[in-house]
């Protein structure tokens, strides 16, 4: 890792180790932590399992930087991808695939601001949320919704189902974080991933 930036060995979904270069967007979201980066980051689709990914990408501490800044309007209250009609409609699928034992308990993972979890709420489901960003933590907080920075203070096995909306495709180790949250799970829960085509 050289000036805030980390080259990838491997492709963080399977571990292939051949990718084709892509076109790097020119537009940008983070300038304010990521402008000195321009040039210095890459684009990539793995020949194995076709995943795209940013390689080579900001480290680690500029990400937090980033997420937990004040610019990112995921974490505002009215930021959340899944709030609203398009909340309404996330669970309508959630319920269509559910198994009739499952509990009606959502687990959030990366909250934002905490809309989604309100529109769950809202419809009878018991929410919990997790949510790493300084800003979305205290929206989430500040509305009065059950969201932690700590994956340690949430509870094993007792979520019908597991959301992470927009999440997935920002994850450094989206394996590991996948294996990670299926102890949240209830027997017969779900995991449910939406990410930007």
């Amino acid at each position: 890792m050289i000036g805030g930036v980390e080259d990838m060995t491997a492709c963080p979904l399977w571990g292939g180790r051949s990718w084709r270069s892509l076109a790097v967007p020119t537009q940008w979201i983070g300038a304010e932590v990521f402008s000195d980066l321009r040039g210095a980051l890459g684009l990539v689709r793995c020949r194995g399992c076709t995943l795209v990914f940013t390689n080579p990408r900001p480290a680690a501490d500029r990400l937090n930087t980033f997420y937990s800044g004040d610019t990112y309007s995921c974490h505002e209250e009215t930021g959340s991808a899944s709030a609203g009609t398009k909340g309404a409609l996330v669970l309508k699928r959630i319920i269509a695939h559910a198994r009739a034992d499952a509990p009606r308990t959502l687990l959030d993972c990366g909250a934002g601001g905490g809309a989604f979890l309100r529109d769950a709420r809202d419809r009878g489901w018991t929410v919990r949320g997790f949510e790493p960003g300084r800003r979305g933590l205290e929206s989430c907080l500040r509305a009065g919704l059950p969201v932690t920075d700590k994956l340690d203070e949430i509870a094993d096995g007792t979520f019908g189902v597991v959301t992470l909306h927009h999440v997935f495709e920002h994850l450094v180790d989206p394996v590991g974080v996948l294996n990670g949250i299926t102890r949240f799970l209830a027997p017969g829960g779900q995991v449910y991933i939406e990410v930007r085509p």
